[in-house]
């Protein structure tokens, strides 16, 4: 009877833990395929502001992975955890889930240090991810039930360690090599004919109307004005943050609606994000790029 009565406590846990497992799941599965749908459609999810957080995290080098967005494959981590967790905990399925969870929790590890330390943003649904996981992590290790030995914690948890890690830093280093190549490419056509081109639209930019919208520490800004190499010193750049990251918008910013950097004024319509020079040559009637031999379209 005694025996009977001690197990009700553990079996009323378990009941209540792993409902609350499969749901925590299945938050994180809603997050990760939000964010995958905006980016196919080429949207930013909602609260994603002029401020160039989120905006800047996710449209970075590091936001795609094998060309699609890393929230993708933390859609599929999140799925695998709920069928592991419906069809209840036995030793190896929670041997499994806590591999997944470690090797989630590393890659978050990595997102969150390259938003903040790389890019200077802050992303509210990349910490988010972070959050469900390290809880997901916890109510794991806390709910009843069979649970790995030593030879997980001995042997497979260190391989998921070094898998974990060594991929993410892969993909950390790959990302940098990325956004470095890109500049380097940038610039590598702006000297002699094309850069008088370059002054030339910068200066047709002005006269005609057109606004750059940005701020001197967004770093998509810093790409866009790189297209233009030494000629960057004549686009019709409007500083929004005048008082740096976290001060007030400017008032001719907040008067257009400006909610990402950079954003582009031509005419009477508004153009999100990074724009090639070609883009914003064709978009107000400038004369074509001079076209050189051996120099291949470059882009962001």
């Amino acid at each position: 009877m005694s025996d009977r009565s001690s197990s009700e406590p553990v079996v009323g846990a378990a009941r209540i833990l792993r409902p609350l497992f499969v749901g925590v799941s299945l938050a994180g599965m809603v997050l990760a395929g939000y964010l995958t749908g905006l980016h196919w459609w080429g949207k930013l999810p909602a609260g994603c502001g002029a401020d160039g957080g989120c905006g800047t995290v996710l449209t970075s080098a590091w936001s795609k992975l094998f060309g699609q967005p890393v929230s993708l494959y933390g859609f599929g981590l999140y799925a695998a955890l709920v069928a592991l967790s419906c069809r209840g905990w036995t030793v190896d399925r929670r041997g499994w889930a806590l591999g997944l969870l470690l090797f989630g929790l590393l890659w978050s590890a990595l997102f969150v240090s390259v938003s903040l330390f790389v890019l200077g943003a802050t992303c509210p649904y990349c910490l988010t991810s972070a959050g469900l996981l390290l809880a997901l992590f916890v109510l794991l290790l806390v709910t009843p039930g069979a649970k790995p030995g030593r030879r997980f914690w001995l042997v497979l948890l260190p391989a998921v360690l070094v898998a974990g890690g060594s991929s993410a830093a892969w993909f950390h280093f790959s990302a940098v090599r990325s956004e470095r190549e890109a500049r380097v490419a940038m610039v590598a056509r702006q000297q002699g004919e094309d850069l008088l081109w370059l002054q030339d639209l910068a200066k047709h930019l002005e006269k005609s109307g057109v606004k750059f919208y940005g701020a001197t520490w967004c770093n998509h800004c810093r790409l866009q004005r790189a297209l233009f190499g030494k000629a960057e010193e004549l686009l019709p750049f409007v500083d929004c943050a005048p008082d740096g990251r976290g001060g007030p918008m400017a008032a001719p910013c907040k008067e257009i609606g400006v909610r990402i950097f950079p954003t582009w004024t031509i005419g009477d319509r508004k153009y999100e994000g990074i724009l090639m020079p070609e883009t914003l040559a064709e978009l107000t009637g400038f004369r074509p790029r001079p076209v050189r031999k051996g120099n291949p379209p470059v882009g962001p």
